[in-house]
């Protein structure tokens, strides 16, 4: 990748790259983080708030022998558990067969995928675990990314946590979610599972229900990068605004490359509180009328359409009911961790997809320009594990969403693309 620009790794005016390292300026700076980071607080602050009253009125405040009227966790604090890792990349129907085209409906929103990889990343996991690391080595094929309307999950990865045995889990007789049957949602995890293993049957009951809890996070960033050509047919482009974009529709090839994301934080909320099965059962059914309607302007919804945040479903995503060792007749609740995933990422964090997308105004240039391409690319993608409370996750969380709001330059200088890293890292640290 071409670094030698010398320009500052954030879309600013020049004014503000000609201050940024005059002393005077630095005082002014820093006085610019400082308000931001109080207002970044109060902000935070005033969510979790919000987040600890939703979730107050849950918890169980009678006789903790009272089995029938309390929900568990599935996770307790010295349950251990694995969390398996899968990478999907977004594919023709072509490339599916004809049983895993068969399922869905032509007008699906959810776009069909392959697995590039899928196992355990982590092994023997507790909620309290903090900063353990793993790394995830697969190859991405380029072809698909010629394409001109591209999204950020057409390369995605997914995390399953699977509970140790034994387990609650072991017990199963059923489960609910808070999404609609209705909607269609992302596989999370190869079957057979591991990726290449052989033949198992048809998933158990566990195994869909753990599934249900699962979460997605796209792996694709799109950002700005050298041209390759110098006369192009880009005047029917909409004006780049430096907005982070989820898509490259109606975007320049110039303004808009793929990036690979090649580094994720999963995080755990550390909740073994026992809550109020009745309350805790109500706003499940409660969130399965309203949390997937607000966007719902579509005949196909998708569980992209829905409100999986920590303040809107949390530990009622997914309720697991069990079968009791005594067989009194009466039924064993436990719910759901929380899972999320960070998309705290620097500049260094960004691998560009080694292919040529601008439309060059000759056919010689164009071949010119695709001389780089490959047809594959290698990915290391790594992830980190962090167990903390709801007030430090919903946290970072809140940090994230105010901090990422525009694109780096990836055509700036290597000093300015590790300055802009680094201030990213220190952000996304835990507090």
């Amino acid at each position: 990748m071409s670094v030698d620009k010398g320009r500052a790794a954030f879309d600013t005016s020049s004014a503000t790259r000609k201050c940024k390292y005059r002393p005077g300026c630095l005082w002014l700076f820093a006085g610019a983080i400082g308000i931001v980071a109080l207002v970044a607080s109060a902000f935070r602050f005033s969510e979790v708030a919000t987040s600890y009253a939703v979730q107050r009125d849950l918890y169980y405040q009678g006789d903790v022998h009272a089995d029938s009227k309390i929900a568990r966790p599935l996770i307790d604090s010295e349950q251990t558990f694995d969390l398996a890792v899968t990478v999907w990349l977004r594919t023709d129907k072509d490339d599916l067969d004809g049983e895993e085209v068969s399922k869905r409906s032509r007008f699906s929103p959810i776009r069909p995928a392959i697995p590039l990889y899928s196992d355990i990343a982590f092994r023997g996991l507790r909620l309290r675990d903090k900063n353990i690391f793993a790394t995830v080595n697969f190859t991405v094929p380029t072809a698909y990314f010629r394409k001109s309307d591209l999204t950020n999950y057409d390369l995605r990865g997914s995390v399953v946590l699977l509970p140790t045995s034994p387990s609650p889990l072991d017990r199963i007789i059923d489960y609910s979610t808070f999404i609609p049957s209705y909607v269609e949602t992302l596989p999370v995890r190869s079957w057979p599972f591991p990726l290449g293993s052989s033949p198992m049957g048809g998933k158990t009951l566990a195994d869909k229900a753990v599934e249900r809890f699962g979460v997605s996070v796209p792996l694709l960033e799109f950002h700005n990068i050298r041209k390759r050509c110098e006369d192009s047919e880009d005047n029917f482009y909409e004006d780049d605004d430096g907005s982070i974009s989820s898509t490259t529709h109606f975007k320049s090839p110039l303004t808009h490359h793929p990036y690979i994301v090649t580094r994720t934080q999963i995080r755990i909320v550390d909740e073994t509180a026992l809550f109020d099965r009745k309350a805790y059962i109500a706003k499940q059914r409660m969130l399965n009328f309203i949390s997937c309607k607000e966007e719902q302007a579509i005949l196909y919804p998708s569980i992209l359409d829905c409100n999986r945040s920590y303040v809107n479903a949390g530990h009622v995503e997914a309720a697991i009911t069990l079968e009791r060792a005594d067989n009194k007749g009466i039924k064993d609740v436990v719910y759901s961790p929380f899972i999320s995933t960070s998309t705290f990422v620097g500049p260094k964090d960004l691998l560009p997809i080694p292919v040529h997308r601008q439309i060059c105004s000759t056919t010689q240039d164009s071949i010119q320009a695709a001389a780089d391409d490959r047809e594959a690319v290698d990915v290391s993608w790594k992830l980190s594990f962090y167990g903390g409370s709801f007030r430090r996750v919903y946290g970072l969380e809140m940090i994230e969403a105010l901090h990422r709001e525009t694109k780096f330059d990836m055509e700036a200088s290597d000093h300015d693309l590790m300055y802009v890293h680094d201030n990213v890292e220190f952000r996304g640290k835990p507090f």
